[in-house]
This record gives C-alpha cells, structure tokens and sequence, in this order.
C-alpha cells in the first residue's frame, strides 16, 4: 500500500479514537488496532506520536479553514447585514454537520488537548471573527443602534461567534437534542433580535 495512502487510514483512526475517547486515546498502539495493522506499519508512516497528532493537525486544521473560507458568503450592497449573518451561520452549521469528527477535535477540547490544537483552534476563531467583521462592514453603509450610537462591529463579532461556536459544541455533543434545524432556528431568532440591518 503506498504510503500516502497509509497516513490517510492512520490520521482517520487517531481523529476517531480522538473523537470517541479523548487525545489521550490516541496512542500508537491504539491508532493501529483501529486500522487493524501491526504497530511498526503506524511507525512507518509516522516516527512518533508528537509526528501523528501534528500531522493530524494540520490536516484538519488545513480543511477547517478552507471550509470556513468556503461558508462565507459572497456580499453586496443589495444583501443586508443580518442576511449576511444568517447566510454564514447557514453555511457554518452544514459544514460542522458535514464532518463533525473534525470539528470536535477543534470546538471540543478536554483535558490532555495538546496545546497545538488550542492554537489551531484560536486560529480558525480568529479567522472567523475576522470572516464576521467583514460582513458587518463590507459594503454595508453604517447603521446607528437605537440610542443613537454606532454598532460596535468588533463586539458583534465576537458575540455572534461565541454563540454560534456554542451551538456548534451542543450540535456535535448532543445533536439529537440539539439538531442542525434548532441551532439554525435560534441563529435566525438571536440575529434577527440584534436588527443590524
């Protein structure tokens, strides 16, 4: 088998023993049982465990970004901030719903997370935010909040961020409590609430 091929099967086995069982799980000899190959083949593909979980990293870490990238949506001056959101929100929950293996890993940390996923995590946060910032301000004019003061796009951001990273953690943790369709509902009630547009 070429060996792309075998780091392919063994970074899916270590990001499901992870999934099901925590970083600590993922150990040489576990990745191996998962695949159901000899130790020494996981050697081979990768030296060490620090070798395995960094490659694994930025496999997922590589996808996730290009994901989020993906989920943002195409703006005008015709589409009002609050469509924008909802359209970003709509896309983010497909994509998590989509591989939520791969966003549990980055939404999700337990203790023993390597503090490489951490960062990657703050990464794709700040990617996120800075996604956010740009759809309240791109094309969209200035809008003056009830008391007639400016939005404060940043705190936007970062709330709206926060809330839709914690529906995501409910989605993936407890998606039959909560299913994509009520996480979208909520999104769609709490944007709307914050009448940006």
């Amino acid at each position: 088998m070429p060996i792309e091929v075998r780091r392919t099967q063994v970074l899916d086995a270590a990001r499901a023993l992870i999934g099901r069982e925590g970083y600590a799980a993922a150990t040489m000899e576990a990745v191996a049982r998962e695949v159901g190959i000899a130790k020494p083949v996981v050697y081979k593909a990768y030296p060490s465990r620090g070798a395995l979980l960094y490659a694994l990293l930025e496999r997922e870490r590589s996808e996730a970004v290009a994901a989020l990238i993906e989920a943002m949506p195409r703006t005008s001056a015709e589409v009002g901030r609050t469509e924008a959101i909802l359209a970003w929100m709509h896309a983010l929950v497909q994509v998590i719903d989509g591989s939520p293996d791969r966003w549990r890993l980055i939404l999700t940390p337990v203790d023993g997370t390597p503090d490489e996923v951490r960062e990657h995590a703050e990464a794709g946060r700040a990617l996120a935010r800075a996604q956010l910032r740009n759809l309240l301000d791109a094309g969209f004019g200035t809008h003056s909040a009830s008391r007639g003061g400016r939005v404060d796009v940043d705190l936007v951001a970062h709330s709206v961020l926060a809330v839709a990273e914690h529906s995501a953690r409910l989605m993936i943790e407890s998606r039959d409590e909560y299913p994509p369709e009520r996480v979208l509902a909520f999104a769609e009630n709490a944007v709307r609430a914050l009448k940006l547009s």
